[in-house]
């Protein structure tokens, strides 16, 4: 089976079929670029402070990140909302 692979005008954004449901992810990782626009949008974190969180995680690629989920908040506030209704379900 092949996995397709989307890539984006960000160097260190990808979407992987099967990853995280295909929402973009950090290329070479499983954490998706909507978690950490929530960690800087919503909580307040300054992207050296993410990379604090994900030590991992170049300072290169949070910041790719997070140009991509600015270029993107559609996208991206559609994936929170779902993510956010999902716990609200599960409650």
């Amino acid at each position: 089976m092949r996995t397709k692979t989307l890539t984006t005008n960000h160097p260190y954004v990808l979407k992987t079929q099967g990853v995280q449901g295909g929402q973009p992810c950090i290329k070479g990782t499983r954490i998706p670029v909507a978690a950490l626009w929530n960690y800087y949008d919503c909580h307040g974190l300054s992207p050296r402070e993410i990379v604090a969180q994900f030590p991992h995680l170049s300072l290169a690629a949070v910041l790719d990140a997070l140009s991509f989920a600015a270029e993107n908040q559609e996208e991206i506030n559609s994936i929170l909302q779902s993510e956010k209704d999902s716990c609200n379900e599960a409650r």
